[in-house]
């Protein structure tokens, strides 16, 4: 029997050594190992972020990355979140400082008037948007569209049809003049 076990060419040694290397393998996996994770190519992460567990290193030269940033530039849609606290903001520092911009002795009606108009002008500067000069350099052409966020909803806009800071302050103020 065992002279039959010595040779390497046997079938019986060959059968043998598979179904040892077979129960092997079995007995050194985790009897109940699954991925808590579901997900699909191409599907939104549903869950935590996912971390490594531990550190790697991408190296990249200073060339790779600059050409990473400027496709990420030229290839992204620029967000700008609309915020309902700096408009109310603004339009209660107006208040404020309208009035006491005005003497008693002047007309009160008129006054009024100029001043809803400057209140009515700035609400809607501020409504179809106002953006810093900041904000301003980070677009590549006046014609680009960009995309306003106003809370849950997305609004798609050229960038020219918003207002910086300068723009809406002239246009309050001819709508004063004006009126």
């Amino acid at each position: 029997m065992l002279s039959i076990l010595r040779y390497d060419d046997s079938l019986v040694f060959k059968v043998l050594m598979f179904l040892a290397s077979a129960f092997l393998v079995v007995a050194v996996m985790p009897e109940n190992y699954s991925f808590k994770y579901d997900f699909n190519k191409g599907q939104v992460w549903k869950y935590e972020d996912l971390m490594a567990p531990f550190d790697f290193t991408l190296v990249k030269t200073a060339d790779q990355l600059r050409e990473e940033k400027d496709i990420i530039r030229t290839s992204n849609r620029l967000y700008f979140r609309y915020s309902d606290t700096i408009n109310t903001a603004v339009i209660a520092r107006y208040d404020a400082n309208t009035e006491t911009a005005f003497p008693e002795e002047e007309d009160q009606n008129a006054v009024k008037r100029a001043i809803n108009i400057g209140r009515d002008a700035l609400s809607h500067a501020m409504g179809r948007g106002v953006v810093t000069e900041a904000s301003s350099s980070v677009v590549r052409s006046k014609n680009e569209i960009v995309s306003l966020v106003y809370g849950a909803d997305e609004k798609e806009v050229i960038f020219s049809e918003l207002f910086s800071v300068k723009q809406a302050m002239d246009y309050v103020s001819k709508r004063l003049h004006n009126a």
